[in-house]
């Protein structure tokens, strides 16, 4: 089955997505990578060789039930992550598909968060702002055929809907059917 990744910037609208799809009939299941992150997996050296080949040993198995998954975190899109780890070898193929959303509107959106999620800091917006640079004239991103959807001026319902479209368009292009 094909795996597809959903990643981005922080606040490109990543959770936002997700808590929008949750509530739609899809023939796939939804995973948030954040939910296993914890700091040794925090090794950018590697690429976070570890986090991805933990993440991708997940779907392989949820795959063996017969249902693809949709893997949302902010790494997912960056191939270089994703095609050395052994696990990505069980999949018919991986999609990418990067939300991304202006500058101004991330630095907006990352300055509104609570405190704790400590994302005012300069470096972390510079840091944000530079992934999502990066996603939009990458040639890494031409090259591996990730797909942009940009958040920045319609709501959230929308961008979940052209996130949805896309999953059945991979689904299709696969020439398999999900379990259901």
């Amino acid at each position: 089955l094909p795996l597809m990744l959903v990643g981005g910037p922080s606040g490109a609208g990543k959770s936002t997505i997700l808590f929008e799809l949750v509530s739609r009939d899809l023939p796939v299941v939804l995973l948030d990578a954040d939910t296993i992150w914890s700091p040794h997996f925090d090794d950018p050296d590697s690429n976070y060789r570890e986090f991805f080949e933990t993440w991708l040993r997940i779907a392989k198995n949820i795959h063996q039930s017969g249902r693809s998954c949709v893997l949302f975190g902010s790494g997912a899109v960056v191939p270089r992550n994703i095609i050395p780890c052994i696990e990505a070898r069980y999949f018919s193929r991986i999609h990418y598909l990067a939300l991304i959303a202006e500058e101004d509107a991330l630095r907006t959106r990352l300055l509104s968060r609570p405190a704790w999620r400590h994302t005012a800091d300069e470096d972390f917006l510079s840091a944000q702002i530079e992934f999502a640079r990066w996603l939009r004239t990458g040639a890494e991103a031409a090259e591996h055929d990730i797909r942009p959807v940009d958040t920045t001026h319609e709501p959230a319902t929308e961008s979940a809907g052209r996130v949805a479209d896309w999953i059945s368009e991979v689904l299709q292009l696969d020439h398999r059917s999900p379990a259901t």
